[in-house]
């Protein structure tokens, strides 16, 4: 018979590390996780958060409230439910904080990437459901107060009912308008990959995020994929682009919530002498904060993994925080991020933003290209590159790569790349040679070539960097498989009636 003294049951390996961190082991806040900026936050910047519900926690309310304006879509003069702990307004609560919480109720610690930006916050949920029209409806508020609340990003980690494609959908059609008016769009794309990615995250325009499980682990060092949504769209875009932490995401606490009494209770306990706990354990007991244990519990040992099995019940990694999960937490960690680019960059574009963060995604080794799009979103290199870009603006890339211009006969490449040597396009359209057209450099790293226009057809493209990496266009969101591990862009030639 082996030993068996040394194995950890696996139904124990969840209250083993909330053990760890009630031993002072801490979740790390994601801005330690990932490599950031420490520069900016997000300051100057407004992100319009659409969910379920919300309620004005202190992480957005302290020592500066910064909910510039929340209601309800459906019922735009009920404020009360706001102030509330409502059912509806935990999910919308936790966005928003890890969006732009400030971590006041840590003292700082669990703060956002953009713990100095403003939100706008747009409740949706109805009658127990979201539906596309609130959604689309918010989205459309969002554009015509988009100048008075400097609106520069919208979150959605809400999703519409129907798979539909963006051109007939009212909710990506309000998503691409949004795009269209200068406001980076964000949506999470679900998290059951035998699930289609729907409206607004299937929409061209729209930055869509799938997970990652990092282990809590600085630096990229062990990341693993989440069951995110994955795949072709309807119109066949492949989606998510971007991937960021979807696992032990710390967030607030709703409170005065039987999880936040208990919270409030193991900390309480834990901070008491070992002669004092079991006291301390009956008192809380009795005041409701905490069920009754169904074992003997007379010793420190079995009191405290009893303290660790209510931590592991609610996730709970401090008094006012527990963990969250889902691409509904990834995706508005990604608008810290970009609200970080705007204050280093007030006069970027959605499509430089789109750019700046595909460009500098770090890929994760063996993993499908299908389910990790670009790759991880490195916050510090993309603030970086939007630092560069401010410094140094040229003439915008164009919006629409490649432009094709029936007029005057020509197609019109760019490339964005501040350290290549060279650059070179090569495609269908001749043969794939290996030296391909030149693009010429311009300012801010902007390389432009044109191309005599092709015949009527559909045609597939990339960029040679320095004549040995072959890369795909970021500024184009029409890719196919090239049978090689990635994609190659796609554009279509057509002519006027």
């Amino acid at each position: 018979m082996k030993s068996t003294k040394n194995k950890k049951n696996p139904e124990n390996i969840g209250i083993l590390r909330f053990k760890e961190i009630a031993a002072g082991n801490k979740i790390l806040p994601l801005y330690e996780r990932l490599p950031s900026s420490t520069e900016y936050s997000g300051k100057g910047v407004t992100i319009c958060i659409i969910d379920s519900g919300f309620y004005s926690h202190p992480d957005l309310t302290k020592p500066k409230n910064r909910i510039l304006t929340v209601f309800d879509i459906n019922k735009p003069a009920s404020k009360r439910i706001f102030r509330t702990q409502h059912p509806d307004n935990w999910h919308g609560m936790l966005t928003s904080c890890v969006a732009a919480g400030n971590g006041f109720s840590s003292d700082g610690y669990y703060k956002s990437l953009a713990g100095n930006a403003d939100v706008v916050l747009i409740k949706v949920k109805s009658l127990k459901r979201i539906s596309g029209r609130s959604i689309t409806a918010a989205i459309r508020w969002a554009i015509e107060h988009r100048e008075q609340y400097n609106i520069r990003i919208i979150n959605l980690s809400v999703y519409d009912d129907f798979d539909e494609s963006y051109k007939i959908n009212p909710v990506s059609k309000a998503a691409e308008d949004a795009v269209n008016a200068g406001i980076v769009v964000v949506a999470a794309v679900g998290n059951d990959p035998s699930a289609p990615v729907r409206p607004p995250a299937s929409a061209p325009g729209v930055i869509s995020v799938g997970g990652i499980n990092d282990n809590n682990i600085p630096g990229f060092r062990r990341v693993e994929m989440y069951h995110s949504n994955f795949g072709h769209t309807v119109d066949g875009f492949i989606k998510p682009e971007v991937i960021a932490p979807a696992i032990a995401v710390p967030a607030p606490i709703l409170p005065d919530t039987t999880n936040h009494k208990t919270a409030l209770a193991v900390w309480d306990i834990l901070s008491k002498p070992a002669s004092e706990m079991n006291e301390a354990l009956i008192a809380h007991i009795r005041a409701g904060n905490l069920p009754a244990p169904g074992y003997d519990i007379t010793s420190t040992v079995k009191l405290k993994k009893y303290l660790y099995e209510q931590m592991a019940r609610f996730q709970i990694i401090h008094p006012h925080y527990q963990l969250t999960e889902g691409t509904s937490m990834a995706s508005p960690f990604v608008c810290s991020v970009i609200a970080q680019m705007i204050e280093a960059d007030p006069e970027i574009t959605p499509q430089e933003v789109k750019n700046i963060l595909f460009e500098t995604a770090l890929k994760i080794p063996g993993v499908d290209k299908m389910k990790q799009g670009f790759g991880i979103v490195n916050p510090a290199e993309a603030v970086k590159r939007a630092v560069i870009e401010a410094v140094t603006k040229a003439a915008p890339v164009y919006d629409s790569n490649p432009v094709i211009s029936t007029e005057e006969n020509i197609i019109i490449f760019t490339y964005h790349d501040h350290n290549a040597v060279n650059v070179a396009l090569t495609g269908s359209f001749n043969g794939w040679n290996n030296e391909g057209l030149q693009l010429r450099k311009g300012r801010a790293g902007v390389w432009k070539a044109e191309l005599p226009m092709l015949a009527e057809g559909s045609y597939e493209y990339k960029f040679i960097i320095n004549g040995t990496r072959w890369v795909y266009d970021p500024a184009n969101n029409h890719r196919t498989d090239d049978n090689h591990g990635s994609f190659n862009s796609v554009f279509e030639v057509k002519y006027p009636a």
